[in-house]
């Protein structure tokens, strides 16, 4: 009852504030969305404003991972530019090294690869 007296006295607003502030806490925390749910009715936020915060951090976390493998993706094009441009400097300064080049190239694709890997852990 003491919940549902402090949910009436909060506006719409007050109360979708207090459900991002906890339920971003929790999220910090290591809780899954279907446990958030759940504590934030106990706190007296009503379902409807429960699911609609879920679902914008749902939304905030797909978002993050699809920026941080955009990320990833051009940290590895960068690296592998860097090495196939390398390996143009090689070919126009050393003609007769033919090591040198390939070297630069596989250099940059390791060197991607490695951006990647970073990226993703």
């Amino acid at each position: 009852m003491e919940t549902h007296d402090r949910r009436e006295n909060l506006s719409d607003e007050e109360l979708k504030k207090k459900a991002y502030s906890i339920a971003f806490k929790l999220k910090r925390a290591g809780m899954e969305l279907a446990e958030i749910i759940k504590r934030l009715e106990q706190e007296g936020v009503p379902k409807d404003i429960a699911n609609g915060v879920i679902m914008n951090i749902g939304r905030d976390l797909v978002r993050k991972e699809k920026d941080k493998q955009r990320d990833a993706l051009e940290a590895a094009l960068v690296r592998l530019g860097i090495g196939i441009a390398g390996a143009l400097v090689c070919v126009i300064v050393f003609p007769d090294q033919h090591i040198l080049p390939i070297g630069s190239i596989i250099g940059g694709i390791v060197s991607a690869v490695m951006a990647k890997l970073k990226y993703d852990s």
